[in-house]
């Protein structure tokens, strides 16, 4: 009888342990989980910054085209003043 009442205690023992650590994994793992979740969030800010960059400089550089293409066929179409 007694060396099963020292098989269950270290049974619990072990038992007992095992969530510890379990416990204390899953809060390292929560923990890390946050950190890459909050710096997701930021990369994912920064990509939306950088997408309205891109769309604004892209719409101005061909506004500036168009421009630059219509006052050179503007140019091209002006009657020649030297003889």
């Amino acid at each position: 009888m007694l060396q099963m009442t020292e098989v269950k205690a270290a049974q619990y023992e072990s038992e007992k342990t095992f969530r510890s650590k379990l416990s204390d994994m899953t809060k390292t793992n929560g923990k890390a989980v946050e950190t890459l979740q909050e710096k997701n969030r930021e990369l994912e800010k920064k990509n939306r910054e950088l997408s309205k960059q891109v769309i604004v400089l892209s719409k101005s550089k061909k506004s500036s085209s168009v421009l630059s293409n219509s006052q050179s066929n503007s140019q091209n179409n002006s009657p020649s003043l030297s003889s």
